[in-house]
């Protein structure tokens, strides 16, 4: 009997002392067609405008919406019908 008491406090012992396995990070999520971010990347690129063109853009508007690190102001984005307008809502350069 000691000799399995002693045999499961190893066993409990090593496997406590094993991290957690980490989970992969799944990398940016697809943003959905017709969100305001993918209509402001996509009218953004329709003006020529670089931050639009980018492949990223949709991606990383949702990254900064969601995380709330500041408002990249997508619906203003979404409908300036000129890269002047566009620069007025104050979160692209279009240069």
């Amino acid at each position: 009997m000691r000799r399995y008491t002693s045999i499961f406090i190893v066993a409990v012992a090593l496997l406590a002392g094993c991290p957690p396995t980490p989970v992969p990070d799944p990398g940016p999520q697809p943003v959905p067609v017709g969100s305001a971010c993918s209509r402001a990347c996509d009218n953004l690129a329709a003006l020529e405008c670089p931050e639009g063109l980018d492949s990223s853009c949709a991606a990383t508007c949702q990254k900064v919406q969601d995380g709330r690190l500041t408002d990249f102001k997508p619906e203003c984005l979404a409908a300036a019908k000129t890269q002047a307008k566009a620069v007025e809502c104050g979160t692209v350069t279009c240069r």
